[in-house]
């Protein structure tokens, strides 16, 4: 997976299977409308992975990837559960109000300061 960065966009696109697994080949989220990015290290809270997967894969308590809804409302997950940290985006929309990622710990850090320097040029 690559994420893409500039000024308006934030684009997570997809790659190989990982299209296949998530039946999507990219999300697309205005950078006016994350409300929040954070790096988490550790491994998936696996009680906290539910929700209706459509459309999208898995294996329960392993990995996930697609659209999920809760009660909350819609996400996107490309997780493995056992793999050490992953990336939280928090947006004010309704479809993908949260998107998590298991990416590398360089990347969400990357994300992350991207979304910081976004903040600091909102406030000039």
């Amino acid at each position: 997976m690559k994420i893409n960065l500039n000024s308006e966009l934030l684009s997570v696109v997809l790659e190989g299977k990982e299209k296949v697994w998530a039946v999507k080949k990219q999300v697309d989220i205005e950078a006016s409308s994350i409300t929040n990015v954070e790096w988490v290290t550790g491994t998936v809270n696996k009680a906290r992975l539910n929700g209706w997967r459509a459309p999208g894969t898995g294996i329960p308590r392993t990995f996930y990837a697609g659209s999920i809804f809760k009660k909350s409302g819609w996400e996107f997950w490309y997780l493995k559960a056992k793999q050490p940290g992953y990336l939280v985006i928090t947006t004010d929309k309704k479809k993908y109000h949260v998107v998590r990622l298991t990416v590398d710990e360089k990347v969400g850090l990357r994300v992350r300061e991207w979304f910081e320097e976004l903040m600091h040029e909102r406030k000039k």
